[in-house]
């Protein structure tokens, strides 16, 4: 063996030993049987790491279908045999290729990487307000056409009145609840409109006890000459009511001068407990009239020269007569004048009414009623009063005067006044009667509460 040929063998023997010695795995030397000077080249059978030519590359260059930079350079690692394009190794093991680029391998669109595009990362396909379709806790969702102005608002909950949107077309406000513009109704806020305001400055609104200014709380009933109702409102459960009966009436004097000269009605007030939607029945005395009449509600008749009586205003509770009545302003009597003046009617109200005055001569007035009794008769033809009723002469041609309608009336008498009628506030609280203090017809107030 000649020199050339035994250094040769000794090369080869070394080189082979030098990849057994370090990697220990035959398979692991190239095809060829040549390693890799260490010449910083890749598959070129060359190895930079002294390890051999092992299927592993490291210079950054995939040599051999395995990737190890975590770039995807040939595309088949997740056996969809596409490229991916996002610069990330593509994990997912759907075998779908990543299009979307937004680099999270789930091919929705949304980063999150849990494929139901609602970008919460918890899969669950969460609703999506405005998309048309009333999913989890929507309340509605018309797509498109959702407005904050419209039936189905932005947030797909349904526009309602005093969540502080304004529904177009069906609310004229929406402060979110009642404010001094706009009611709690979602209306605007006017007085008159029948919905009390508070913040509006409204003490009431289209009630029975409300003015034209929403201010005054007290419903008032004047003459009519006939009865009325009154029907207890909602929410209200007491009632103070105030009544005045009405005036006896003036007498005319031969020389044809009127002189007013009746008895003033009286005066009574008192408290009382009722339900919503109670009935109470109202009656409010008229004047007595000049050479005629009593007045309205149980005044007794006057004649020539002489008056009516004042009728009596009561309110009745649970029925519509004369025992029904709870509070009772008692009128006043008939005046009485001629040639000379003969006398002036005695006036109403107070637990007893007043006695008719005599101006002249021997006669005696009409006795004034009391609580369980009518006033007596005055001179003949004089006639004494009754439960609810004044005096009325059989006779009323000449010099009669009328006694006032009260709980009960006053007497009648001849050429003198005539009786004043009696008050009464039953088992009213807080009550109180007055003697004569109205003049002309009579009136109620009532006004809700204590």
């Amino acid at each position: 063996m000649n020199k050339r040929t035994m250094a040769t063998l000794a090369c080869a023997t070394t080189l082979v030993l030098a990849c057994i010695d370090v990697s220990g795995d035959d398979d692991a030397c190239p095809p060829d049987g040549h390693g890799d000077a260490d010449d910083g080249h890749g598959d070129d059978g060359h190895d930079d790491d002294d390890h051999g030519d092992d299927g592993l590359d490291d210079d950054g260059f995939d040599d051999d279908g395995f990737d190890d930079d975590g770039l995807d350079d040939d595309g088949p690692d997740d056996g969809d045999d596409r490229t991916d394009t996002d610069g990330r190794t593509d994990t997912d093991t759907d075998g779908q290729t990543d299009t979307d680029g937004d680099g999270d391998g789930d091919g929705d669109g949304d980063g999150d990487g849990d494929g139901d595009g609602d970008g919460d990362g918890d899969g669950d396909g969460d609703p999506i307000c405005g998309d048309g379709v009333v999913e989890g806790d929507e309340i509605c969702d018309h797509g498109p056409a959702n407005a904050d102005t419209a039936a189905c608002t932005s947030s797909c909950v349904a526009n309602l009145c005093g969540d502080g949107l304004v529904y177009a077309g069906v609310e004229d406000c929406d402060d979110g609840g009642e404010s001094a513009a706009c009611n709690a109704s979602c209306t605007y806020a006017i007085c008159g409109d029948g919905e009390l305001n508070v913040s509006a400055g409204e003490l009431c609104d289209g009630d029975w006890f409300c003015d034209d200014a929403c201010t005054t709380q007290t419903q008032v009933f004047h003459y009519t000459g006939a009865p009325e109702l009154f029907v207890v409102p909602e929410g209200v459960t007491a009632l103070t009511i105030e009544a005045w009966g009405a005036a006896g009436g003036p007498s005319i004097c031969c020389d044809d001068t009127v002189q007013d000269d009746g008895g003033r009605g009286g005066y009574s007030r008192a408290t009382y407990a009722v339900d919503p939607g109670e009935v109470l029945h109202i009656r409010v005395g008229g004047q007595g009239v000049l050479d005629g009449v009593g007045g309205f509600n149980g005044g007794g008749d006057g004649g020539e020269f002489g008056a009516g009586g004042g009728g009596a205003s009561d309110v009745r509770f649970n029925g519509d007569t004369l025992a029904d009545r709870r509070i009772v302003a008692g009128g006043g009597g008939g005046g009485n004048c001629g040639c000379p003046d003969h006398g002036h009617g005695g006036d109403g109200g107070g637990l007893i009414g007043a006695d008719g005055i005599v101006s002249s001569g021997s006669h005696t007035g009409g006795g004034g009623a009391s609580q369980d009794a009518g006033g007596i008769a005055g001179s003949v033809p004089g006639v004494a009063g009754q439960f609810g009723l004044g005096g009325s002469s059989s006779d009323l041609s000449y010099h009669i005067s009328g006694g006032g309608g009260g709980w009960y009336g006053g007497g009648s008498a001849y050429a003198a006044g005539g009786g004043g009628g009696s008050s009464f506030t039953a088992d009213g609280s807080e009550a109180n009667s007055v003697t004569g203090i109205q003049a002309g017809d009579g009136m109620i107030a009532i006004t809700p509460g204590p």
